[in-house]
């Protein structure tokens, strides 16, 4: 799988970066969850850091650091049988602007349906994402939606969900609030290793039957260290 370096000032490179998890200055063993899970994704190919080599895990964390995250747990392989998307967010939003870093990861993620823009046809990729919404996004992705919105919907189905099947160990659930750096890595750490749900059977009276599958976003990407 090829990867791209993306150098930019000020930006956090949530891509397959080149600067090492061990390498960020505000990174250590003081925070063993943190350290563990984002020497993980980087390790991975799913979160790298600033270019002065700070993760700076305090600070919030926008929709397109999220979509780019997103981006980085799809494989980009032709086998990986998920239909790889060319679509830019330029092409979808009116404020996402051609060649902005994140355009392509904003049009994948849309595209798949994991986040979506706002009613005036706008991404606003600025904005911070919440724990309710990041609970969701991730929740779809594991396909554990339908059981959500049996719990209630959104946002209280999908964060009860979200909490059933661990995606806020070692993290607050705080709903409302934007979500810091930390917490995404150890959100998204968590999801990695969370069963991926499947349709097993349809039919138009019972509608879909779903089974708990071995897959996982880990061995989507082809790694073995479990």
């Amino acid at each position: 799988m090829k990867r791209f370096i993306v150098i930019l000032t000020a930006v956090l490179l949530f891509s397959s970066g080149t600067i090492s998890a061990f390498a960020f200055s505000d990174v250590d063993t003081s925070d063993e969850i943190l350290y563990e899970s984002v020497t993980d994704l980087n390790r991975l190919g799913v979160i790298a850091g600033y270019e002065d080599g700070t993760f700076r895990p305090n600070n919030n964390v926008t929709r397109a650091e999220f979509a780019n995250i997103i981006k980085g747990l799809i494989p980009q392989t032709t086998n990986s049988g998920i239909t790889i998307i060319r679509k830019q967010g330029s092409e979808i939003y009116c404020d996402v602007e051609t060649g902005y870093w994140a355009d392509y990861a904003i049009g994948l993620v849309s595209e798949l349906g994991y986040l979506n823009g706002y009613e005036d046809g706008s991404f606003k990729g600025d904005n911070s994402i919440t724990y309710q919404e990041a609970a969701k996004i991730f929740t779809c992705m594991l396909h554990y939606d339908s059981i959500s919105e049996e719990n209630g919907g959104y946002p209280a189905g999908y964060i009860a969900t979200a909490a059933d099947i661990g995606l806020f160990e070692n993290i607050p659930l705080l709903k409302e609030s934007s979500m810091t750096r930390r917490d995404v890595a150890v959100m998204t750490e968590n999801a990695v290793d969370i069963q991926h749900r499947h349709i097993i059977s349809y039919s138009m009276k019972n509608g879909a039957v779903y089974k708990v599958s071995n897959m996982t976003y880990r061995n989507m990407l082809g790694d073995s260290m479990e």
